[in-house]
């Protein structure tokens, strides 16, 4: 029998492995989003994408940008405030509309074709079939002078229909022209330039595009609409809080590609049900176009290039399915797993089934320890496996996250800022270390052997009272006192005519950690204070009062009686300033940032400043770093506190 469990042993650990395997696998498969390119040009108000991975760009200074594979070949500065680009359908002229009611007709090259004049400020251009193109275009914000007209390849107008207020969006298609209006009017107009129908709809549409017969729009409150020819709304989702800034028909997959103004990508089925959600861009998309081999080009406000893969999107939701289910798998072999283990031998299946019965016996106060526990395993345990898997990948704000093994250690070795913080961090701990056994124990030992007890009761309390004052202000004061030019060092410095050594404490390379790590001397720290006094007055007095009949000097007496009697509040001391050293960085923030250079980095602070800038991974990894120096110094506290004992 017990041959036969050890089988099931070594297959159920086989299972487990090759299931790891396979989740890894599905995690690898196809990178669902790719980024291609930080362009890093400006912002820009769109984009249209050319033959031969060619963009043209117009951005927020006036500037329009020919990139070859998101390299700048060539740029334009315009006088005028471009409000709008545009292509025709073959490519072979691209449209910039300006607020100076001028419109510019460029070649793929930016060469200057030609300009025409429109009667207002431009909003919007959609060209339409035959070179003809609807030009959207008003007088004033928020008036009733706005239109739609209807130009010829020669900027020559065919018609021009008056709208009434702020338009939004406009929409070519074979009958007409669809609009809608900053306060939430939808219309069509017909081919003649006359006004067909008007309807009113809950937010206004700021996006269109036309889907199996119908028009798409997307309000700026995150809804999306399908209207039908008549103005009938067909049906409506909700999908963002946010603006809808991108809206596409996909014609190979009939699917929806909705983009919000937070950045965020979903992806809808035929059934409106959103299969694909992504928050890795960086702002909002300016134009996104269906590419080769079921891939969607996208374009940010910030030029950033990223490139979707639809059909590794489709197969998200069965990977996830999947995954799922093989984690659920793994949970039930290792379960299966540990109860094999423990029948394995009778005496360990005895130990285990008298704990078991002590449990039963106990279910009320286990019962209640419960909630507790749940607390500790959802917001401290949880999150520290996360983060230990983090640090594996390279998990940022700016792309698709992955596996990427030990690249975020390997860089922290070569990382200056951490190695220059990693000695700091040992120079803390060991002056923090210093401090708590120094100060705040000669505190404790003077009021404890106060004979009178009211004087005895109002040291204490004049100790403890200074811990109303926040450690921020304490932090801010000594900040101030160490300003060179009106603090309070150089001040008294100069009273006594000692002006030869006055510095600039937080500024010099060699003075400045030195400076931080002595603020408050000889302050006393309450907690360490409270922790040494309750310490001592558990001491039996039979003790001291032996010693004093023995004749024991004092000084004997504390390192003979104290010390060995407070030994236990000393470890909890010494732990707590370990982990508080090793992870504090908030004074050393408020004091330097760092600086001067980067003579006061700790470990602490180059995570907290790559947490800020979005990566986390390499955070995840430093916070892990972290860790492991936490529990050796603990492993080696324990070590050296019980060899004490004994």
């Amino acid at each position: 029998m017990t041959q036969t469990k050890r089988v099931m042993i070594a297959v159920i650990v086989a299972l487990l492995a090759i299931n790891s395997w396979f989740v890894y696998h599905l995690t690898s498969l196809d990178e669902i989003m790719e980024v291609r390119s930080e362009a890093n040009q400006g912002k820009w108000i769109g984009s249209v994408a050319m033959a031969e991975d060619q963009t043209i760009a117009a951005t927020l200074d006036n500037r329009l940008l020919l990139l070859q594979k998101d390299k700048v070949e060539k740029q334009l500065q315009l006088q005028e405030s471009i409000s709008t680009i545009a292509k025709t359908e073959d490519q072979a002229v691209i449209y910039v509309g300006t607020s100076s009611r001028k419109i510019y007709m460029y070649t793929p090259a930016l060469e200057m074709m030609k300009s025409f004049d429109v009667p207002g400020n431009v909003t919007a251009i959609s060209p339409a079939e035959l070179g003809q193109i609807y030009i959207a275009y008003g007088i004033g914000k928020y008036t009733d002078r706005n239109w739609v007209g209807k130009y010829d390849a020669n900027g020559k107008r065919d018609f021009e229909a008056k709208i009434g207020f702020d338009i939004s969006a406009i929409l070519p298609v074979a009958e007409g022209v669809y609009f809608a209006t900053a306060d939430s009017q939808v219309g069509f107009i017909d081919a003649s330039g006359k006004e067909v129908w008007r309807i009113l709809v809950p937010q206004p549409i700021i996006r269109f595009d036309s889907h199996n017969g119908a028009v798409l729009a997307g309000d700026e409150r995150g809804s999306i609409y399908a209207l039908g020819e008549d103005g009938s709304i067909q049906w409506s989702a909700a999908i963002s809080k946010y603006k809808i800034s991108t809206l596409i028909s996909l014609s190979k997959t009939n699917h929806i590609l909705v983009g919000d103004g937070n950045g965020t990508i979903y992806l809808l089925d035929e059934d409106r049900h959103v299969y694909y959600q992504s928050s890795m861009l960086k702002s909002e998309i300016v134009e996104a176009y269906e590419a080769e081999h079921s891939l969607i080009s996208l374009r940010t406000h910030t030029g950033q290039h990223v490139v979707l893969s639809i059909d590794a999107a489709a197969s998200m939701e069965w990977r996830v399915v999947v995954k799922n289910m093989v984690i659920g798998v793994d949970a039930a072999g290792i379960i299966l797993l540990y109860f094999l283990w423990v029948n394995l031998k009778p005496e360990r299946k005895a130990r285990y089934q008298l704990l078991w019965k002590r449990v039963k016996r106990s279910r009320v106060a286990y019962g209640m320890l419960l909630p507790t526990f749940l607390f500790i395993v959802l917001f401290e345990i949880v999150p520290t496996l996360m983060a230990f898997i983090y640090s594996f990948t390279n998990f940022n704000l700016s792309e698709p996250i992955r596996f990427i093994g030990f690249r975020n250690f390997i860089s922290i070795s070569q990382d200056r800022f951490f190695i220059t913080g990693l000695s700091n961090m040992f120079l803390i701990i060991v002056v923090s270390i210093l401090k708590e056994l120094t100060m705040p124990l000669l505190a404790a030992e003077l009021v404890f052997w106060i004979k009178h007890s009211r004087v005895k009761y109002w040291f204490r309390t004049g100790f403890v009272l200074v811990s109303i004052v926040p450690g921020i202000v304490v932090t801010l004061l000594w900040k101030m006192m160490y300003d060179p030019d009106n603090g309070l060092i150089n001040a008294f410095l100069k009273l006594i005519h000692l002006e030869h050594f006055q510095r600039a404490w937080l500024g010099e390379d060699g003075l400045a950690i030195w400076s931080i790590m002595l603020a408050g001397f000889p302050y006393v720290q309450v907690f360490a204070f409270l922790i040494y006094f309750g310490g001592l007055i558990t001491i039996n007095q039979d003790i001291f009062d032996s010693a004093q009949m023995d004749g024991v000097t004092v000084w004997k007496r504390f390192t003979s009686i104290d010390l060995p009697m407070i030994m236990p509040q000393i470890k909890l001391l010494i732990f707590f300033t370990l982990i508080g050293s090793i992870q504090g960085y908030a004074s050393i923030f408020i004091y330097t940032k760092g600086g001067p250079g980067i003579s006061t980095y700790v470990p602490g602070l180059q995570m907290y400043f790559q947490i800020s800038d979005g990566q986390y991974g390499y955070a995840s990894a430093i916070g892990f770093v972290l860790a492991v120096f936490v529990l050796i110094f603990t492993y080696l506290n324990n070590r050296f506190m019980k060899r004490e004992e004994v």
